[in-house]
């Protein structure tokens, strides 16, 4: 579904990409967008394991156990898979 990297810097708000970072410069959280291998070392991976991969999976959707792995959807999965997986990723990333 998309790729999550946690940061304790990022932002969210009007004319943030939605969609995936599209790494527009003019995007307000431009600055703390992950470019580089580095970046994405200095992820958050203890707040992956200890407050994403189990709110995810209280809610029905198990996921990679690794934080750099993509979210990837399958023609096995069915529309209701996907709206779940979408309503807990809603859920578990709220304020």
């Amino acid at each position: 579904m998309f790729t999550l990297v946690f940061t304790r810097e990022g932002e969210s708000g009007a004319e943030h990409c939605e969609a995936g970072c599209w790494q527009r410069s003019a995007c307000p959280r431009y600055a703390t967008c992950p470019k580089t291998g580095a970046d994405v070392d200095r992820a958050e991976t203890e707040r992956w394991e200890r407050l994403f991969w189990p709110a995810m999976k209280s809610r029905g959707v198990f996921l990679t156990p690794n934080q750099f792995e993509s979210q990837f959807v399958s023609a096995a999965h069915t529309t209701a898979d996907i709206e779940t997986a979408i309503e807990a990723y809603k859920t578990a990333l709220a304020p």
